[in-house]
């Protein structure tokens, strides 16, 4: 049963980094690339409650969190590092070095690595807190609280970015900034719990089990029906929300609808395949070149033939090929261990 959830699991990555990436590449319809926006990061946080529900329990609190330690600390540690030096090459100099150092120091992040410090403090309180409560419990909780404080966004207005601008890089911005990472872990959590109630559900429908796409296809046409009608938009990194409470909701509605149907479908190889290195896709396909060079290839495609699906052809093939090669030289022995594998 676990393995067939680990794969389904895989899917479940695979779905949420062509979301992201396809969404860096600036060539959806609008709507689309907001549903994309909405849907992807929360599965990718939802897939660690996926992990965690597997976990036996968290038997062992300590090693798990040890364990994601490893996992998502030593990838942002060495990429931020990575990326600081490759604005600095590319810049021509260090402008941006004290922001830079700024968003690093508070776990703030650089790029798409926020991602790590976030599901870092998501499985964290997750593991301190399902030792006292049940899973469903702290669901519960979870989703009031984050409920209240995406209502509080919505009333107030308040853009939490804002305090981060005026703070710069003195004590304000630094304060600023180590708010969000928690507010962060907080959404994150919520999503942990979203992934952890939906694998608890899906694995007691043992046969038949094509029932799952009947929920999974309401939850999923659910979300996107919110998203087309209320206008939603998402910044997760700086936590700006446009319609925060439906947008929480559609979120929600996409994260738990997709590992439905995930975990209807069960395998599809080359899902598994990228949703399984999951991390070395999200550190290259934005800064170390692979979407860069899949724009570049598509843009010329299209002077030459003048041809938008023979762009958006070309742009798949390259940032595919890219993404393996990168999938390839991270799995090499000493390489491996800056992207959270032992």
């Amino acid at each position: 049963m676990k393995d067939r959830i680990r794969e389904s699991n895989g899917v479940y990555r695979g779905v949420a980094l062509i979301m992201l990436v396809a969404s860096g590449t600036g060539m959806l319809p609008y709507w689309l690339d907001e549903v994309f926006k909405l849907a992807a990061f929360p599965m990718l946080f939802a897939a660690v409650g996926v992990e965690l529900f597997c976990d036996n329990g968290i038997k062992d609190v300590g090693d798990t969190i040890k364990k994601n330690a490893f996992r998502f600390l030593i990838p942002y540690a060495a990429f931020s590092l990575i990326y600081i030096l490759i604005k600095a090459v590319v810049a021509g100099g260090l402008d941006s070095f004290s922001s830079d150092i700024a968003d690093t120091v508070s776990f703030y992040g650089l790029s798409v690595l926020w991602v790590f410090p976030t599901a870092f403090i998501a499985v964290a309180v997750y593991c301190a807190v399902v030792r006292f409560m049940s899973a469903r419990s702290l669901a519960i909780m979870t989703a009031l609280m984050t409920l209240s404080f995406t209502v509080i966004i919505s009333l107030t207005e308040l853009y939490p970015y804002n305090f981060v601008i005026e703070g710069g890089t003195g004590a304000g911005g630094y304060m600023a900034r180590i708010s969000i990472v928690f507010l962060r872990g907080l959404y994150g959590l919520f999503f942990v719990c979203c992934g952890s109630i939906s694998v608890e559900f899906s694995s007691k429908v043992k046969e038949r089990r094509m029932r799952l796409g009947i929920p999974g296809g309401i939850f999923l046409g659910a979300g996107i029906a919110v998203s087309i009608l209320m206008n939603l938009d998402a910044e997760w990194q700086k936590l700006f929300f446009l319609n925060a409470v439906p947008m929480l909701f559609a979120s929600a509605f996409f994260t738990v609808g997709a590992w439905f149907i995930c975990a209807w479908v069960e395998k599809v190889y080359p899902l598994n395949f990228f949703g399984d290195n999951a991390t070395a896709v999200l550190v290259s396909f934005k800064d170390l070149g692979a979407l860069g060079l899949a724009t570049l290839v598509g843009d010329n495609i299209f002077r030459a033939f003048d041809n938008n699906f023979a762009t958006r052809l070309s742009v798949a093939i390259v940032l595919i090929a890219a993404e393996i090669v990168w999938i390839l030289v991270f799995r090499l022995p000493g390489i491996r261990t800056i992207v959270g594998k032992k």
